[in-house]
């Protein structure tokens, strides 16, 4: 079965329930020690490091590679930068995994109330090439919480977050004869190595940043008419030389939307697809002293 809902009591315990639930959906376990879980489906290689260490709790690390060397969590082929979701405190009330053999979503309610996300698999391409595979996580700058548009908050597939706290979401890809991982846009402009992935969404409206697209349509995204909403594609670009892009895929199964008339865990059916609603962190607004991520929302596809 490709979806399952529980209870947790901590994140140790939930990424357990991660490994398993991976496992009877195609991933291959390569190392597991009760806190690092090395993963593979295919060509896809992921590492799921769960830890305490953190200065605000809890914490998942996320790292992706194109090959394994041994368990644990260094030394694996064209490793990449470490994804994170931050204050990931159990126990919780409520989780939701969808796994296939491309990918892993997970996400849960913390002891705050808040919604946690992460995820990691490979992109449906579009076209043929090495790679693919994406590691993403949320995690939230509560020195900014206040501020659900800032932009030293990591989500996912958003293009413009600051590597500012702890995670590096990325994409990797082999462009022009270079196995690359692909990182957030405003990292790169501002002096970190590498080249970035063009994400589409553009959540930050910081330093003069213009919206994206969907980010318009998210704002603007629930109809008048009738008070449904779009559930939007999250396409991926890279940055190739002379500062060309290529779209080469997207997330499968995952979508964003405006929550505005939605509460967390809601269902949108479609034909016969049916969709889980989730605010990014917090559906509120405007409190400056909780988390809150106003109506910006995920959806993830719910598989039988």
């Amino acid at each position: 079965m490709a979806y399952q809902t529980g209870t947790s009591t901590d994140i140790f315990d939930l990424l357990d329930k991660v490994r398993v639930l991976a496992v009877a959906n195609g991933w291959a376990q390569d190392g597991w020690d009760g806190a690092i879980l090395n993963l593979h489906s295919g060509s896809t290689y992921v590492h799921f490091y769960a830890s305490t260490e953190d200065t605000t709790g809890p914490i998942l690390y996320m790292r992706g590679s194109s090959g394994f060397t041994a368990a644990g969590w260094d030394g694996h082929p064209d490793l990449g930068p470490t994804a994170a979701t931050n204050k990931f405190s159990g126990p919780f009330a409520v989780y939701y995994l969808f796994v296939t053999s491309q990918y892993i979503h997970g996400v849960a309610q913390n002891t705050g109330g808040h919604w946690k996300h992460f995820s990691a698999g490979e992109l449906t391409k579009n076209s043929t090439y090495n790679g693919g595979t994406y590691i993403q996580g949320v995690c939230w700058y509560f020195v900014d919480s206040d501020r659900a548009n800032s932009i030293y908050h990591n989500r996912l597939f958003d293009n413009k977050s600051n590597y500012y706290y702890r995670g590096v979401n990325s994409i990797s890809a082999e462009i022009e004869g270079v196995y690359t991982w692909f990182l957030n846009r405003y990292d790169v402009e501002n002096g970190t190595s590498g080249r970035y992935v063009e994400g589409y969404l553009n959540t930050s409206v910081d330093n003069s940043v213009t919206y994206a697209d969907i980010n318009t349509l998210l704002i603007r995204g629930v109809s008048d008419f009738n008070n449904l909403t779009t559930l939007h594609a999250v396409p991926q670009g890279v940055q190739r030389g002379s500062d060309y892009f290529s779209v080469i895929g997207h997330p499968e199964d995952f979508r964003v939307l405006n929550m505005q008339y939605y509460n967390p865990g809601d269902m949108i059916v479609i034909g016969s697809d049916e969709w889980l609603l989730f605010p990014i962190i917090n559906k509120i607004q405007g409190d400056s002293n909780t988390p809150y991520s106003e109506w910006y929302g995920y959806a993830y596809r719910k598989r039988p």
